[in-house]
């Protein structure tokens, strides 16, 4: 393992031991819902990333999961809860491992992204979302989610300017995006046979709703109609697909790559709606 590697491994070793109030973990992921204070900001991004994450994976012919760079494993526990398939996780963070076996009940190992401890074809599908930014030498990551991977690999990377990305190497920040990805960025693995789509999400349209939900769901009282943060989050969710497509400007890219193309079966789907990701939530989980 590299030095700046090791270091940003200490580095989220200690950030998934962080709790707020009452030793409760403080989550990556939005896992105790909508209006609960004990998670990152910007969740409505992150429901967002989810949901498109799950509208994939219900279109494959798939069994198993492996999802790399899993933190606590929420994604991973939504596909098992919702979609029935059989999980894994790893992540380069043993802490982040060991919230996914307390919170999910996830089987998670501790692994570096470029060398995973897996076989060939182990898993019908790996996902690897908001972690390629993250990896020094991505394109050997890249090809060990493919490896690993029997029929498809789902990707979630930011959409960023390329002198943002390059100011964070500079600086040498840990756990900062240290690559930079456009809708063409895995264009090459089509010479290998494979299936390549990428999709943009998160629309810059989304900015100033998103905002206006975020500032409002952690009042001491729940808003009520015309104000519903559900309905409102739920919208905003469900025409991201179409602002994207129409105007374009969007903050996020998602890439399906199929290594089995007969595995993606677009207008068959097993049924998940913006509200079951929505309500999807555990108790509080206290560190002791």
């Amino acid at each position: 393992m590299d030095e700046y590697t090791a270091k940003t491994q200490t580095w989220l070793n200690r950030r998934y031991q962080k709790t707020k109030g009452q030793a409760v973990y403080f989550a990556h992921e939005p896992i105790y819902g909508l209006y609960d204070q004990n998670s990152e900001p910007n969740v409505i991004e992150r429901y967002n990333r989810t949901y498109r994450i799950l509208e994939v994976v219900a279109k494959l012919d798939a069994h198993s999961l492996l999802d790399v760079g899993a933190a606590e494993g929420y994604h991973a526990a939504l596909v098992r809860d919702l979609l029935g398939l059989q999980v894994k996780c790893c992540d380069l963070a043993e802490e982040a491992c060991a919230r996914a076996k307390e919170l999910f009940q996830i089987d998670a190992r501790q692994a570096d992204a470029r060398a995973l401890p897996y076989g060939n074809d182990e898993f019908d599908v790996v996902l690897c979302s908001e972690t390629l930014e993250h990896i020094n030498d991505s394109q050997a990551a890249l090809e060990e989610l493919i490896r690993v991977a029997k029929k498809a690999v789902i990707i979630t990377v930011p959409h960023e300017p390329v002198e943002l990305v390059a100011k964070n190497v500079e600086s040498g920040e840990l756990h900062a995006h240290i690559n930079n990805f456009s809708s063409a960025s895995l264009d090459h693995l089509k010479s290998r046979g494979f299936g390549v789509v990428a999709r943009y999400y998160q629309s810059q349209y989304l900015f100033h709703p998103s905002h206006y939900i975020e500032q409002r769901r952690t009042l001491p009282h729940r808003p009520t109609w015309p104000v519903n943060l559900e309905m409102l989050s739920a919208l905003l969710i469900t025409v991201d697909p179409y602002l994207c497509k129409l105007v374009g400007q969007s903050y996020c890219l998602q890439f399906i790559i199929l290594k089995d193309k007969k595995a993606w079966h677009p207008q068959r789907s097993k049924r998940v709606s913006v509200f079951d990701v929505l309500k999807y939530q555990v108790a509080h989980h206290h560190l002791i």
